[in-house]
């Protein structure tokens, strides 16, 4: 929420307007029964400017909470799940978790800082990935999704 509320402050500022009330971002939590739930907050940096950030225990509850509804989302719908992995350590707790409950895991970390990186973003100062890091995200991701819709059509082929 600090870094939503930065980028409105930045745009706020930048434009010399008021925020505007039909800007909105998704907030999951809990419900006082323990269920996930998600809703539509109004985009106002005014109300969020001295709230702290939630800490590492509930940010990881609530990450495993939609890994585990988008996991069953997929299994109601017959969807093959892929967690593509563009950062951060592969044996980490939510990489760990997504594993552990169904998802196949496809690490295709790239580094893009700045001292080797450069060869993969746009620009020198644009951290965004160029053609050659698409390239390398198909290399990595393209074998498993076939994989997986090989594995599908097997499962849902009619004897």
């Amino acid at each position: 929420m600090r870094g939503v509320w930065a980028n409105e402050h930045e745009l706020v500022e930048n434009t010399a307007s008021t925020p505007r009330p039909e800007l909105q971002f998704a907030k999951a939590s809990l419900n006082h029964e323990g269920n996930f739930e998600i809703s539509f907050i109004p985009l106002r940096p005014d109300r969020f400017a001295g709230l702290p950030d939630p800490d590492e225990f509930y940010r990881l509850k609530m990450t495993k909470t939609i890994f585990y509804r988008l996991m069953q989302l997929c299994k109601q719908h017959n969807i093959f799940p892929i967690f593509a992995q563009q950062t951060g350590a592969p044996d980490d707790e939510v990489m760990r978790y997504a594993r552990q409950i169904g998802y196949t895991v496809v690490d295709m970390s790239l580094n893009l800082d700045e001292d080797d990186g450069y060869k993969y973003r746009l620009r020198p100062y644009d951290m965004h990935p160029n053609q050659r890091a698409h390239r390398y995200y198909k290399d990595h991701l393209l074998p498993t999704v076939r994989h997986g819709l090989a594995q599908q059509l097997q499962i849902t082929k009619v004897p």
